[in-house]
């Protein structure tokens, strides 16, 4: 089992705007997760998209092909 990520687990994205659309992103050992920084920690709709590094590492070259 997984031990859950606490708030000082993650930082925000370098890309994101500190007034709107912020990620925030957490790295495990073998995994990433994204949150909207907008969203209180550990409230109901504090969805996340968990993604393999590998699953995250298509995501960034997708995103920085500008193809999303």
């Amino acid at each position: 089992m997984t031990t859950p990520l606490s708030r000082n687990d993650f930082h925000k994205s370098s890309y994101s705007n500190p007034d709107a659309n912020c990620v925030e992103v957490a790295q495990r050992a073998d995994a990433v997760e994204l949150r909207d920084a907008k969203t209180a920690f550990g409230s109901a709709t504090d969805f996340r998209l968990h993604l393999s590094r590998t699953g995250f590492a298509a995501l960034l070259d997708t995103v920085r092909a500008d193809q999303v």
